[in-house]
């Protein structure tokens, strides 16, 4: 990019005269001219940036207390400003040569510059942008220092043109150039400015500060909001890493954008809120206009029919007709169009390009796809909601989804039925998870979808799928931990949140459960005889070796003694042992706790896959189930 680029900027030409460009600076032309074209389209005159950092004479003592690291550290500047700095020097000596060569200096901005850009540091994001914004943008952007804003008195806002608008950037932390306002800081001067009537509409507003991060901007813009008490709406923070790190600072002219786009965003969601509260209003009213019969039948009646807990039925009809009051609401042509303006409006801004590219994680909208996709185990197992398609479970480190038709998961809540499946359905199917690289996924294996942006597939593999007694499942439902475990000095629930067929539910499994502790009580009965016949055995098998007994009859002892130990073992195995868990490597031996009566199955359910995403997994599943073989190919090589 050899040639001149001259922005017209408010009717004044404004020129950039790159020579022999490399593709950084050609990227960094190209954001101060998307940053220009941004302020004349929202009619923005100029920034107002105000920085202590301005006070040039007042940053000597961080000029020399900087040098002086440098030379600490053994990490000299070399190039020509300071080819006269005896760098292996005395202290004296050396302090005395940089305050001459500051002293000296026709551009200490300049000076400072290289001392910064050399370290890099935090302390350097901090100063940078004050000694180069101006150069990138020229008459577009008015520098103060915190004294020079308080005697202005907004005269420069006052002085605008009917309908123009400035950004005013305020630097957080003041450490020189604000003796006018000792202690204050560039929140305090935001939050004075916004609540200037005469000026509020026409300006918008953001702090621009080092101690911050970039991916840490909303954070801080939440945490001076509340410390501060300033208007959330009205402010933006931006990161001076973006302009101090970034040679193409389009970082810096992404938060000039993010500046702009906030207005018309908290207009969106002013809006939005609404529609959304007038709806949710409208869809009680009908609620409340629902004969006491009709509310009866549709809560109580159809859920104690099909076994469904009568809160989850309201949220269904709730869910009906909020969504189409939400419908009724934005058919309205006047509220549509005032959305459809703002949206336009928005995606306007939004559709000039900075050349930004974001290297850090959304995490507040990771976070908001998680809850589309799933519905937390702390949420889950403290509502103790039914065992579902779904389901995620943790065991032994690993993690399985249940997969079974919803149908045959429900508990009948109906007379002699309660608390039962129909046809006494036992089966769950726990499919495992696995992370695997996307190269590697095939007919096996399907994905399951997770807000985390990740350089792996989650999936479920399907021939590694197992078969479980809901039996050992549904203790989940039963604790707020979500752990399969069942105390077996309760005999029944008293827990109002629990639905009444599961505490019916939670009988019958304590019953065949009772029955297991009883076979584990009985077998320790036997023990007894078992080890004194053993001992009398092994007396025996040793009287005969010290009195050089017959060795036939040594050796036919010494055979009972060991099939004698095989087959208690056996037994012991075959009643401690539950097969379903040993299939998960689960040791039995370690399950009971014979003292406190409690059996813990070591399963824990962790989180709920939602709908239709467990729905078309459990379906794809079914089509790997139900799935063709062929005889192979004969001319196959």
């Amino acid at each position: 990019m050899d040639e001149k680029i001259t922005i017209n900027s408010k009717g004044k030409p404004f020129d950039i005269l790159p020579e022999k460009k490399a593709p950084v600076e050609d990227k960094r032309l190209k954001a101060i001219e998307s940053t220009a074209h941004l302020l004349d389209n929202e009619n923005v005159a100029y920034i107002i940036y105000i920085d202590d950092k301005f006070d040039i004479n007042g940053q000597k003592e961080e000029y020399i207390a900087r040098l002086n690291n440098l030379k600490a550290e053994g990490n000299y500047i070399t190039s020509d400003r300071f080819n006269t700095i005896d760098w292996t020097g005395p202290a004296p000596r050396f302090e005395k040569l940089i305050s001459q060569l500051w002293e000296t200096s026709d551009n200490k901005s300049e000076l400072l510059y290289e001392v910064c850009t050399h370290i890099k540091d935090d302390d350097s994001a901090n100063v940078i942008p004050a000694l180069e914004i101006e150069k990138c943008y020229g008459d577009r952007i008015k520098l103060m220092t915190p004294d020079e804003w308080l005697k202005d008195n907004y005269q420069e806002i006052k002085a605008l043109e009917e309908g123009q608008r400035v950004i005013c950037l305020f630097d957080f932390e003041f450490q020189t150039g604000n003796t006018l306002l000792p202690g204050k800081n560039g929140a305090q001067l935001a939050k004075s400015l916004i609540d200037e009537k005469t000026c509020s509409d026409k300006v918008v507003c953001g702090i621009f500060s080092h101690k911050f991060a970039e991916d840490q901007e909303d954070e801080f813009r939440e945490k001076y909001s509340i410390e501060y008490d300033v208007d959330k709406s009205k402010f933006y923070t931006i990161s001076k890493r973006r302009f101090a790190f970034d040679p193409q600072i389009t970082g810096f002219a992404e938060g000039i954008k993010n500046l702009l786009l906030l207005p018309y965003i908290e207009q969106l969601k002013t809006e939005s809120l609404i529609v959304l509260e007038e709806s949710n209003k409208k869809a009680g009213e009908r609620i409340n206009d629902i004969t006491p019969n009709t509310f009866n039948h549709i809560i109580q009646k159809s859920s104690l029919k099909e076994g469904v807990w009568e809160i989850s039925t309201l949220f269904r009809l709730y869910g009906i007709l909020s969504k189409e009051e939400n419908y009724n609401m934005i058919s309205d042509s006047t509220l549509r169009l005032k959305f459809n303006n703002s949206i336009n409006r928005i995606r306007e801004i939004d559709s000039k390009d900075t050349g930004y590219k974001s290297t850090f994680p959304n995490h507040q909208l990771i976070e908001l796809r998680n809850s589309e996709l799933y519905l937390s185990g702390e949420i889950i197992n403290k509502l103790h909601l039914p065992l579902t398609n779904g389901d995620i479970f943790e065991i032994k480190k690993k993690e399985y989804i249940l997969l079974v038709q919803p149908c045959n998961l429900a508990l009948r809540a109906y007379k002699e039925e309660c608390g039962k499946r129909d046809y006494e359905y036992d089966t769950g199917i726990l499919i495992p998870l696995k992370f695997i690289t996307e190269d590697r996924l095939n007919i096996n294996m399907e994905e399951v979808k997770q807000g985390q942006i990740n350089d792996k597939v989650l999936v479920s593999y399907f021939p590694g799928f197992k078969t479980i007694s809901l039996n050992i499942l549904d203790l989940v439902v039963f604790n707020e931990s979500g752990s399969s475990s069942i105390d077996l000095n309760t005999t029944s629930l008293d827990n109002d949140v629990i639905h009444f067929p599961w505490k019916k539910r939670y009988e019958y499994i304590h019953k065949d459960f009772l029955n297991y502790e009883n076979k584990l009580h009985q077998f320790d009965a036997l023990k007894e005889g078992y080890n004194l016949l053993l001992t009398n055995k092994q007396a025996a098998l040793k009287s005969l070796k010290e009195g050089n007994g017959d060795k036939r009859e040594i050796k036919a002892l010494s055979k009972e003694i060991g099939v004698l130990k095989k087959n208690f073992s056996d037994s012991f195995n075959n009643i401690m042992n539950i097969e379903d868990l040993k299939k998960f490597k689960i040791d039995c031996s370690k399950i009971y706790d014979e003292t406190n009566r409690i059996l813990n199955l070591q399963i824990k359910r962790k989180r709920h896959y939602k709908n239709p995403h467990s729905d078309d997994l459990l379906q794809k599943f079914m089509q790997y189930l139900s799935r063709n073989a062929f005889e192979h190919d004969f001319t196959s090589s």
